[in-house]
């Protein structure tokens, strides 16, 4: 710490300032780059939201599709209108990818899969109308699509940067694959397909009840028993009423996790914002405080430093250093002014004392008595000795 005891009082000051400051400044900085760095990597959430939700649209789309070419099904919709739904819903889905697509997520094997699928849906379509495709291969093609759409799915909820939402999307994969299950039931071609997919359908149902939480649920709290029930075929007959709560209660469950992910991104764009506006004013008056501080005693050690150089150059002891009276500083000042008053009296006196011995020394001695006049030699006359030499 040699080097510090050779610096000049303003560099030790200008350390004493920038030191704590730069400390506050990095702590800020932290701070801040944590924040943003999760910032960053929420940045993609209104986009996948905005992905997975057309993606769970043309899912419900194409099975509503699906369920139109079983025979003596009734829909409220003709073949046409829902033809159109699907070519709709496909549009909106590629629309949301490109929004929210990059070079690296544009490869993704799911993804790239899908895509292929899709982008073939009206070229089979056309094909079954035209009688080369049996309505068993066109079914098919259709589950195929939903398949492929669910693993995408799957894939993007997996990479959800926080841990509820990946709870969350976890939860909606395994209560989404047990909805298809069921939906395929009745393209089953025989009875061991049918077991094996309703098996199927009660293990992702169990699975799904295992990973709810009061929260996850979205209906008040109260998990629906009657819903998430395992499901019985008896003498072969569909529970339709069943899939169909499923699939409300799916669709609830997307909604809700799209609300999530959308206010994720809020919550975080807000807390960054109430962060910079919090530490903004508090390193701007830390820095405003360190600053005015380290001047003000930096401009009072100097002044007090330039008063006594001046002192000691121009003898001039009648100088008064001003100070209050609030600190040792100044303290410091009033004891130098007494020192200087003492000073400036003995200067005085010792003056005034060089001055009388000086006229002491010019007048004549004291003991020599005017009235006598002093006896001088005749000139000429011999003195006493010199008769009784002769």
């Amino acid at each position: 710490m040699a080097w510090m005891d050779r610096g000049s009082i303003k560099t030790k000051f200008a350390l004493l300032v920038w030191l704590p400051f730069g400390l506050v400044l990095l702590l800020s900085g932290y701070l801040l780059g944590e924040r943003a760095a999760q910032m960053w990597q929420d940045r993609q959430l209104p986009k996948r939201a905005l992905a997975m939700a057309e993606g769970r649209r043309l899912v419900l789309t194409l099975q509503r599709e699906r369920s139109g070419l079983l025979p003596g099904h009734t829909l409220d919709e003709s073949g046409s209108s829902l033809a159109i739904a699907s070519d709709l819903a496909v549009s909106n889905f590629l629309a949301a990818q490109g929004q929210w697509l990059s070079e690296r997520e544009a490869t993704i094997p799911d993804l790239v899969a899908a895509n292929a699928v899709i982008g073939r849906l009206g070229w089979m379509r056309n094909s079954w109308l035209e009688g080369e495709l049996s309505l068993k291969q066109w079914s098919g093609y259709l589950s195929q699509s939903i398949a492929a759409l669910n693993r995408w799915e799957s894939r993007l909820l997996a990479t959800l940067p926080h841990e509820q939402l990946t709870s969350r999307a976890q939860a909606l994969d395994k209560v989404a694959r047990a909805q298809e299950s069921l939906m395929v039931l009745a393209f089953a071609s025989n009875e061991a397909a049918r077991n094996r997919l309703l098996q199927q359908a009660n293990l992702y149902l169990g699975q799904y009840r295992d990973s709810l939480d009061p929260k996850s649920v979205g209906q008040g709290g109260n998990r629906p028993p009657h819903t998430l029930a395992p499901v019985l075929v008896e003498s072969g007959v569909l529970p339709q009423e069943r899939i169909e709560a499923l699939t409300a209660h799916m669709r609830l469950q997307s909604q809700l996790l799209f609300d999530e992910m959308q206010t994720s991104w809020r919550n975080s764009v807000v807390e960054l914002g109430w962060l910079l506006s919090l530490l903004a004013p508090a390193v701007l008056l830390a820095w405003c405080g360190c600053h005015r501080i380290a001047v003000s005693l930096q401009r009072r050690i100097i002044g007090l430093s330039l008063a006594i150089r001046a002192l000691d150059q121009q003898r001039n002891y009648h100088v008064r250093l001003s100070a209050g009276d609030q600190d040792e500083l100044d303290t410091m000042i009033h004891h130098l002014n007494n020192v200087i008053d003492d000073a400036c009296r003995m200067r005085s006196e010792l003056q005034i004392a060089r001055q009388q011995l000086s006229r002491e020394e010019q007048s004549p001695p004291s003991f020599i008595d005017p009235k006598v006049t002093p006896i001088r030699p005749v000139e000429g006359a011999q003195s006493e000795h010199s008769l009784n030499q002769t």
